[in-house]
């Protein structure tokens, strides 16, 4: 039972530096859809006359700005 302890204690550090940088990568692809969708429903609802919010325009494009940013950080080679 030593050589698996020692193996795991060897391998413990790179696995764990892993696990923050995936989670983001998730983060990030899964807010896409919501960003999409979210600039839809602004588009259709600025094109039929109502509008969601007075702010609403400029919160999409820095939502925009943050998801793609962060994609871009996180696929960096």
């Amino acid at each position: 039972m030593t050589l698996p302890f020692a193996l795991l204690s060897c391998i413990k550090r790179p696995f764990l530096a892993a696990i923050m940088p995936r989670l983001f990568v998730v983060l990030f692809r899964y807010s896409q859809p919501v960003l999409i969708k979210r600039s839809i429903r602004h588009v259709t609802a600025s094109s039929a006359g109502m509008l969601l919010a007075d702010n609403g325009g400029y919160w999409l494009v820095l939502y925009a700005v943050v998801v793609y940013s962060g994609l871009a950080v996180c696929f960096e080679p």
